[in-house]
């Protein structure tokens, strides 16, 4: 069995966390066969000289093509390729015509009835599971099959996410169910890892209801037991804010940056993509609690949105120096395989591209559809203008000293600083879209 992680060294310049399918996939694989992990963000997969009996691939969508690429040529060899992973779950019907089989859903209940059919010779075309299969049962990534050049380690403690926003591969999912890992294996998986530094793979570390908040609470209480002495970053929601005391367990267990998706400020924009249920939140004070409380926000913000005019940049730039949170995540407007957008863009005939040639573009600062109130080059423009704002030389400066001597966070401050140097000049990129026939060139 080989596993293959598709990607390039680019992608891991700017991820340079671990993914997380090989070694749960590994871990789950009986007895019998013997595992190969290639990840491309480090080598080259070479089709030409594997002999494996089965290769299983995982590729986010910027990175599809390179998956059937690899299994058309390991086809015409005559070894069995399997895709599994979320582009795979959210368009089943593409993928199938390039893997000899396909998993749609969670992999980790149904692998050991893959490769029982595989050795059987009777591998089937299709295989469900869902996104809301019990995770008692779990277990440890087998780590091992993590290559060993990430910087950041990656830890799950939970999987899958409610919401429905429009953007997002999660909320075009149907048979998900956010659930927990248990509390001792996800600290066992804490102690197993070498790096210091983890960012947790949750799609949201706080859940949705008040038994998600407190298996967080039981969770971080079991870290700060266990002295695993790791510091951690998460993907939070804006409403932790709702739970002061959970914030101050979350410092004390090690998180000191949380990812929060605020996504757009000002009126109209949460509700042009179903994520409205935070819109009586202000978010100046989520920043300014959850930093007060020792942890980085990591802002991430969407420009392009329907709701946004011409001049938008200029309310994004004034939010960003009112709240100040120390990281930006700014990305264009993306419409993700077969998302709620992705349908809506296309029905109305605003994408730039389709299929496997948009896929390739999925990296959030490249254009690839019409924006309902300006043009890609205003939007371009806008995106300068923001990120090189609040990347501005003296706030790098006077945010690397405020993390280095006052709050002693060192590995932070050098972290924040390459960041935000990298991100500052960050540009949009645009696709050329194919010809109408009959167009003129």
């Amino acid at each position: 069995l080989t596993l293959v992680n598709c990607g390039d060294p680019e992608e891991y310049a700017v991820v340079q966390y671990q993914p997380m399918a090989p070694p749960y996939i590994a871990a789950c694989t009986p007895q019998g066969w013997d595992i190969e992990l290639v990840d491309e963000n480090f080598e080259a997969f070479e089709p030409h000289r594997c002999s494996a009996d089965l290769v299983a691939f995982s590729a986010l969508p910027r990175h599809v093509d390179r998956a059937y690429a690899h299994a058309a040529a390991l086809k015409r060899r005559g070894i069995t390729t399997v895709g599994g992973g979320m582009h795979v779950s959210a368009i089943p019907e593409e993928a199938q015509e390039h893997f000899d089989a396909i998993v749609e859903g969670e992999a980790e209940p149904i692998w050991a009835s893959v490769l029982a059919d595989a050795a059987a010779g009777k591998l089937q075309r299709h295989y469900v599971s869902g996104f809301d299969q019990p995770l008692d049962d779990l277990g440890l990534p087998d780590r091992r099959y993590i290559h060993p050049g990430y910087k950041l380690a990656s830890v799950s403690t939970s999987r899958s996410c409610n919401n429905r926003c429009s953007f997002c591969y999660m909320g075009s999912l149907e048979n998900k169910a956010y659930r927990t890992i248990a509390t001792e294996t996800v600290v066992e998986d804490f102690r197993q890892v070498p790096q210091k530094a983890i960012v947790l793979t949750d799609a949201n570390f706080l859940g949705f209801t008040a038994a998600d908040v407190q298996s967080r609470r039981e969770l971080c209480e079991a870290l700060i037991r266990a002295r695993t002495g790791k510091l951690w970053a998460a993907q939070i929601t804006a409403d932790v804010v709702r739970h002061p005391d959970l914030l101050d367990l979350l410092y004390r267990a090690g998180c000191r940056m949380a990812f929060i998706g605020f996504e757009s400020v000002g009126t109209g924009g949460l509700r042009s993509i179903a994520k409205d249920q935070y819109a009586d939140i202000d978010y100046t004070e989520v920043v300014r609690e959850v930093q007060g409380k020792g942890i980085a926000v990591a802002a991430s913000l969407i420009l392009g949105l329907d709701s946004h005019r011409r001049g938008y940049d200029r309310e994004l730039m004034a939010w960003l120096d009112e709240a100040r949170p120390l990281f930006l995540n700014l990305g264009v407007l993306t419409p993700m395989p077969n998302t709620e957008l992705y349908h809506l863009a296309r029905d109305e005939e605003r994408l730039l591209l389709d299929g496997i040639d948009l896929w390739k573009h999925m990296d959030k600062a490249t254009h690839t559809l019409r924006y309902r109130n300006f043009s890609a080059d205003e939007a371009s423009e806008m995106f300068r203008n923001v990120v090189r704002h609040h990347c501005r030389k003296r706030n790098i400066l006077r945010n690397s000293l405020h993390l280095f001597f006052v709050r002693r966070f060192y590995t932070l401050s050098a972290l924040y600083a390459a960041a935000a140097l990298r991100k500052r000049d960050r540009e949009c990129t645009h696709v050329r879209p194919p010809a109408r026939p009959g167009a003129a060139p």
